[in-house]
């Protein structure tokens, strides 16, 4: 086979060739269901979301035959039952899209970030002693996190999830000092920025 060259096709005109079988983009609504198709090389998947259409994981997905590794969730994906190959991101169609949790706790909370989320506003009825932010457990390379609060907490905590680490977490937070985290996949490290 050769390289497949771009055609258009149209029926009762032109015939498709062994080279171009695998150049049709195919579609599919969430990342299990990427994740039990094993790929072929040229075929390109797009996925219209995470768990969910449009929940802000949608984009499109190329089939690397030597791939593998960790199953991320987000830009590499290890089909069910293959011995080699995966699914590698090639584009995130809405993640640019701020997307945001609120939420009016009271002292002692402990919130989990959502997976996929970019910024977590709470609004408390006045000061709190102690409160703590868990990060996402199934963040994706580059994710922005952005916490902010209306009120102050005095001795706030960032915790990182299973096998993450945070660096440069602060230890309180007021209406006035917002702050916020970008992840890096490869070490599964979030930074303060």
């Amino acid at each position: 086979m050769s390289a497949p060259s771009l055609q258009a096709y149209a029926n009762g005109s032109g015939q498709i060739t062994g080279d171009n079988l695998n150049t049709f983009q195919s579609t599919c609504d969430t990342i299990a269901q990427l994740r039990a198709f094993v790929g072929l090389p040229g075929i390109q998947v797009y996925v219209r979301g995470f768990t969910a259409a449009n929940d802000g994981g949608q984009g499109a997905f190329m089939w690397n035959a030597s791939g593998g590794g960790t199953d991320n969730g987000t830009t590499n994906i290890v089909p069910t039952g293959a011995a080699t190959g995966a699914w590698n991101r090639i584009s995130f169609d809405s993640l640019v899209v701020t997307s945001y949790a609120y939420s009016v706790p009271v002292t002692g909370f402990s919130i989990t970030i959502p997976n996929n989320l970019n910024v977590y506003i709470i609004n408390p009825a006045g000061t709190l002693s102690t409160g703590t932010f868990i990060t996402p457990s199934a963040p994706y390379d580059g994710q922005l996190i952005r916490i902010t609060s209306s009120q102050t907490v005095t001795t706030l905590t960032i915790t990182a999830n299973s096998g993450q680490t945070v660096v440069g977490a602060p230890s309180t937070i007021t209406s006035t000092t917002p702050f916020g985290f970008t992840y890096r996949l490869t070490n599964t490290t979030w930074y303060r920025i």
